[in-house]
């Protein structure tokens, strides 16, 4: 075992119980001789509030070992992974509307079950979403125009895992999720039927909704293959404006009989575009 010195035990005991209650609950440690809450504390995430706001990625890097009087300590990968699995965990159930209070009545056969069934969880994406989340919060400031640019810029953006639209039928299915994978682009107003361009007054917010036409155009012209929703995209003459041939397209497929008002809004659309 490791020896670790006053200055490391000293950070230590600065770490909020909440913290360590979610961390005990998770099996990650919560002593001051586990790896994982003893690195936390050399890094400066006392908080919960400091885990949920972490770049993830960053923290994998910096959790490969800790400082102890005896030198550097490898914390094994195993726990690593399952401490930004239990993270995931910890940013859904936030994400719900549970808050550090709530943690004390966390299941930790349910923490356990999710950290095992969760490898496939796009971490980025639940991050984006939490982060989102925050800047609306009641009493809280949201970010100005052009920090959404910078914000914009610096997310990863990868519509893979958003199935194509083949078939008419599947259109609810597709727009579901297509809200969710345009959330976690930050572009959520190109496929708002309700969005209105003509609210952009401040050139920093044009910018950023050119650059979020952009990657959505491109997503809608490699996921729709959809015949009908196909021929509003093909007949666009403004191919970097998805806001509107989207409009089009939802306009059509949530009509009542799509069969016979589809005809007047491809010549609508036409027009239009």
């Amino acid at each position: 075992m490791a020896i670790i010195s006053s200055p490391h035990l000293a950070r230590w005991a600065q770490l909020d119980q909440n913290l360590l209650a979610w961390l005990e609950k998770s099996a990650l440690g919560h002593t001051n001789t586990d790896g994982i809450p003893l690195r936390l504390s050399q890094l400066g995430y006392f908080t919960i509030q400091d885990i949920l706001l972490f770049d993830p990625d960053d923290l994998h890097e910096d959790l490969k070992e800790y400082e102890s009087s005896a030198g550097t300590v490898e914390i094994l990968k195993g726990q690593r992974l399952k401490f930004l699995r239990s993270r995931c965990y910890l940013l859904e159930k936030f994400l719900d509307g549970d808050t550090e209070g709530d943690i004390a009545n966390w299941d930790p056969d349910d923490i356990v079950k999710y950290i095992r069934a969760s490898a496939g969880v796009d971490k980025q994406a639940l991050q984006n979403r939490y982060m989102r989340s925050q800047a609306t919060q009641p009493g809280q400031a949201a970010l100005t125009y052009k920090e959404q640019l910078i914000e914009f810029t610096k997310t990863r953006k990868d519509s893979s895992n958003l199935k194509t639209w083949k078939e008419d039928s599947q259109f609810t299915t597709f727009y579901e999720d297509l809200k969710l994978e345009a959330a976690d682009a930050l572009c959520s107003r190109i496929i708002d039927p309700t969005f209105d361009p003509s609210v952009i007054n401040d050139p920093a917010d044009q910018k950023l909704f050119d650059k979020q036409c952009t990657y959505m155009a491109k997503v809608l012209r490699a996921k729709i293959t959809a015949t009908k929703a196909r021929r509003f995209i093909d007949t666009a003459k403004k191919v970097d404006r998805p806001d509107l041939y989207w409009k089009l397209i939802y306009k059509a497929y949530t009509e009542s009989d799509l069969a016979t008002t589809y005809g007047g809004h491809v010549l609508a659309a036409m027009q239009e575009l």
